[in-house]
């Protein structure tokens, strides 16, 4: 049974959920179907022993595995961040500008980014605070691996909204217009529309600036079941739980796999 339940707070999830009250069985069993027209070629339970196993392996096992572009988009779809900074400077334009495409996750992933890491053949990882790390590419050439790789395998969430801006960015900073006061605003303004916006110290450096326009309006369908693999890689939460009952029937046993998103991604909820 799968569920989309809607949250006031503006957030949705995904939810199967499997129940037994039965404590005398030993065995439980949920498989995740795919859509009719790949029955039997596409369904992950199937796809356990053909080559892609790797993609649904603990990470001992994933250590060494190779990285599918698809799996990599979902996963980006996920946990991936564009960032975009300013930084006040005393020279004649002012402002200095850096581009930052970043995973973060906790250092029992390591493996996994590594792996991101030596498919992308860009970036760095370390240490980003008390278990956590980051993988992050910052320099403008680098950065053309990430833009091309999603080009050729695009985002379906709304991150690829904060994608173009970044990209538009990222073309005017390979033109050099950051340096100049017109490509400065340009830049701010494709910020003010990027992830949380301005901050209030940007706002008032840059009280006249009209946000970019951000386009959300975007075909949603799953493109590959590796893309399903890395989004539930990033997003995915499995749960057992059990409930005590003072009857016959002994304790309910049930298992939940979730995921939760902003209710802006309710078209990419609804076509899983």
């Amino acid at each position: 049974m799968f569920l989309i339940k809607f949250k006031s707070t503006g957030v949705l999830s995904i939810v199967g959920v499997m129940t037994t009250q039965n404590k005398k069985s030993p065995i439980l069993r949920c498989t995740l179907m795919g859509i009719e027209r790949n029955y039997r070629i596409r369904i992950l339970s199937e796809r356990l022993y053909k080559k892609e196993r790797r993609f649904y392996s603990t990470l001992d096992n994933i250590k060494n595995a190779a990285i599918n572009p698809w799996f990599l988009t979902g996963f980006i779809d996920g946990e991936g961040c564009f960032r975009i900074s300013l930084t006040k400077i005393n020279r004649a334009i002012g402002w200095r500008v850096q581009l930052f495409f970043q995973i973060n996750l906790h250092v029992k992933d390591r493996a996994l980014l590594e792996n991101i890491k030596d498919y992308l053949g860009v970036g760095k990882i370390h240490i980003s605070g008390n278990n956590l790390i980051q993988y992050r590419v910052q320099t403008f050439d680098e950065l053309t691996i990430i833009i091309k790789h999603l080009e050729t395998y695009p985002l379906i969430s709304q991150k690829r909204a904060d994608f173009e801006l970044f990209k538009k960015a990222h073309e005017l900073v390979m033109s050099k217009e950051h340096l100049n006061k017109e490509g400065i605003l340009k830049i701010v303004s494709l910020k003010a529309s990027l992830n949380l916006g301005l901050s209030e110290q940007m706002k008032l450096a840059f009280p006249y600036v009209i946000p970019a326009v951000r386009c959300t309006d975007y075909s949603v369908s799953i493109p590959d079941c590796n893309w399903l693999s890395g989004f539930a890689t990033a997003e995915g939460c499995f749960m057992v739980g059990i409930i005590t009952r003072q009857s016959s029937t002994g304790n309910q046993v049930y298992l939940i796999f979730l995921i939760t998103q902003h209710i802006r991604d309710e078209l990419l909820m609804k076509s899983f």
